[in-house]
């Protein structure tokens, strides 16, 4: 998968990435999780591209956890203190 920006620059290229891809999640806001109990013993990575609004005017990016706690990788997010813009949060596995 080729993620590109607005100008056509490429943020995120998944075959240059030593894992899979297993999930995309639209951030919008707020605070969430999302558990993958079919992965327990793979280890997942995140990625945030977001648009042009962070950064500007105190936008911030959302914070992301990875907790295996559970047995299996349980995947978290909230709102940071500030405006937090939309993001799209790309989830991987390696094994």
């Amino acid at each position: 998968m080729v993620v590109k920006d607005g100008a056509g620059r490429v943020a995120l290229h998944t075959d240059s990435l030593a894992s899979s891809l297993v999930d995309v999640i639209y951030l919008g806001g707020g605070n969430g999780e999302r558990a993958y109990p079919e992965l327990a013993g793979f280890v997942l990575g995140t990625t945030q591209i977001y648009g042009p609004t962070v950064g500007g005017g105190g936008k911030r990016m959302h914070g992301v956890a990875v907790d295996y706690g559970p047995g299996y990788p349980l995947v978290r997010w909230w709102q940071q203190t500030g405006d937090v813009a939309p993001t799209t949060l790309y989830v991987m596995s390696v094994r």
